[in-house]
This record gives C-alpha cells, sequence and structure tokens, in this order.
C-alpha cells in the first residue's frame, strides 16, 4: 500500500532529473575535457602563458563542469545552459587560437584542436539530438 503512495512521487522524481546519469554523455563530455586540457597543455608549451591558454584552460574547465553536471543528474535546462557556456567558450577559444600565427601554424596545436573539433562535434550532435526528442 505504501508503495501506491509513494509511486507517483518517485515517479516525479525520475522524470525532474531527465538525463539522470548517463554513461554515452558523460564519456563524450570526459572525451571532450581530455581533449581540451591536452590543447591547453600544448598552447602553453608552444606560446606560454597566452590568451590563447587562458581561453583553452577556460574552456576545458567549462567542459568539466558540464561533465559534472550530467553525473549530478542535471535536467535538460540545465544541461542545455552549460551547453551553451561551452559553446560560446569554444568559439572564443577558436578565435584565439586563429589570430595567433604560431599557434595556427603549429602542426601540433593543429592536431590537438582537429581532436578536439570531433569531440565537440559528437557531443554537440548528442545534444541536440537528446534536447530534439525531449
Amino acid at each position: 500500500m505504501r508503495l501506491v503512495k509513494t509511486l507517483p512521487l518517485l515517479l516525479l522524481m525520475v522524470a525532474g532529473s531527465a538525463f539522470s546519469y548517463d554513461r554515452g554523455l558523460s564519456f563524450k563530455a570526459n572525451s571532450l575535457e581530455r581533449a581540451a586540457y591536452r590543447l591547453a597543455h600544448t598552447i602553453r608549451h608552444r606560446s606560454g602563458y597566452s590568451h590563447a591558454h587562458g581561453d583553452a584552460k577556460r574552456f576545458a574547465r567549462e567542459v568539466r563542469h558540464f561533465k559534472r553536471s550530467i553525473h549530478n543528474g542535471a535536467n535538460y535546462h540545465h544541461l542545455n545552459r552549460d551547453f551553451r557556456h561551452i559553446r560560446t567558450k569554444y568559439n572564443r577559444l577558436m578565435h584565439s587560437v586563429n589570430r595567433s600565427h604560431r599557434l595556427h601554424h603549429s602542426r601540433h596545436v593543429s592536431a590537438d584542436i582537429r581532436s578536439m573539433r570531433h569531440k565537440f562535434r559528437r557531443l554537440h550532435d548528442e545534444i541536440h539530438h537528446r534536447l530534439g526528442h525531449h
């Protein structure tokens, strides 16, 4: 009898945290985070502590926050807002790298950017796929 009374409350709690914990989404965010920190390291190695390095670190931290939100069971609205922040930081980072002639022509930086772009697109597509079905 108690189960019947608490079942609607349980269903409401589950519906409130739309993603709950999603391994696939978490894996993609984790992969992007690793690629972002790797890029930040490469940029620091190539140009020292620069605007591009700061932008890379801020982007990586934003992705880490997003990943933690997934682990904490954030709802669609929260994840969508966090992803908009990631996209803003991503665009700023790409602008910084493109402005720096030294970084723009570094094969190591270019390889890390290609890897990160691929991981960013995978996460972007997954988020939009899920939000489109919400």
